[in-house]
């Protein structure tokens, strides 16, 4: 049966016009601004009054700082269960974390006193002292949503380059948990900062009352 000419024309016109408003959608979420990335950095609170006189006269080379897996990455990183962790893509570290963790550690030791020089890999300085790092954890635990927390581990090695072989005069580990203040990226970096800062903090007690040779 042949359809009215004025009814062919009608059903033509009605699929135009949803299959323009389809596209007009379909473009319309392809020309949506995606959510902005947020960039943060660690950063350690530095030492409240630097040592008068160096607690070990040597140069310090601090060598680079590792960060294990699946924390060497420039996304915050989230715990939600017992081997359950995410990957913030939105959220991330200016630089890859094991960089700034080496520039804060260097920064640290170098304002405290604690040696007469820290040195830079390249300087040409002869290194009395090399401190080798590893961060073990760096992530919000968020487990208890009511009672989230930053938390930072990491290990330390203090080799004494002055002998005629080279000796561990320092291995420690430390791991520190800081309460967030409120349950947003900037609330987990603060608390991270703060928690960075006192494995910083407990790391140059001990070698400050280190007992080595003179």
């Amino acid at each position: 049966m042949t359809q009215p000419r004025g009814l062919t024309h009608t059903l033509l016109a009605l699929v135009l016009s949803i299959s323009a408003v389809l596209l007009s959608g379909c473009l319309g979420a392809l020309q949506q601004d995606p959510e902005p990335k947020s960039y943060y950095v660690l950063e350690a609170r530095q030492p409240e009054q630097p040592l008068s006189e160096p607690a070990l006269k040597g140069t310090l080379l601090v060598r680079d700082i590792r960060v294990a897996p699946p924390f060497n990455t420039r996304s915050l990183t989230y715990r939600s269960g017992p081997s359950e962790y995410a990957a913030d893509y939105y959220h991330l570290y200016l630089a890859q974390p094991g960089d700034l963790v080496t520039q804060q550690v260097r920064t640290w030791l170098g304002q405290s006193g604690l040696f007469r020089n820290v040195a830079l890999p390249g300087s040409g300085l002869n290194a009395d002292f090399i401190l080798e790092g590893l961060v073990t954890e760096l992530y919000g635990d968020f487990r208890d949503g009511k009672n989230a927390k930053a938390v930072v581990a990491a290990q330390f090695f203090l080799l004494d380059e002055r002998g005629a072989g080279r000796e561990i005069v320092l291995s420690r580990s430390y791991r520190w948990e800081t309460p967030l203040s409120e349950l947003t990226p900037e609330g987990l970096m603060a608390a991270m900062n703060q928690a960075f800062s006192d494995v910083l903090r407990a790391l140059s007690a001990d070698l400050g009352t280190l007992e080595v040779p003179r």
